[in-house]
């Protein structure tokens, strides 16, 4: 199911860039899931697949995920190293 394969990578993602995940909440209207990172920022990835990445420093975050400014729809290509 490509949810659940999204949402592993974007966990993979964060922990294999340094980064640690203190907080995973799914969000209160049922629409996705957050995390919440040790350094401040947030990151939301709705069940659609749109990453929003919010909080504190979020330029270093949003670069991981190939989001430049709001939000961006997650796909295997930009979760993939590279």
């Amino acid at each position: 199911m490509r949810l659940t394969s999204n949402r592993r990578q974007v966990i993979e993602t964060i922990n294999n860039s340094g980064y640690e995940i203190v907080q995973e909440n799914r969000l209160p209207n049922d629409l996705g899931s957050q995390f919440r990172l040790e350094t401040g920022q947030i990151i939301v990835l709705y069940d659609t697949g749109t990453l929003v990445v919010q909080g504190r420093d979020v330029a270093v975050v949003r670069k991981l995920f190939g989001v430049r400014n709001g939000s961006k729809s997650v796909s295997d290509e930009c979760l993939s190293p590279g």
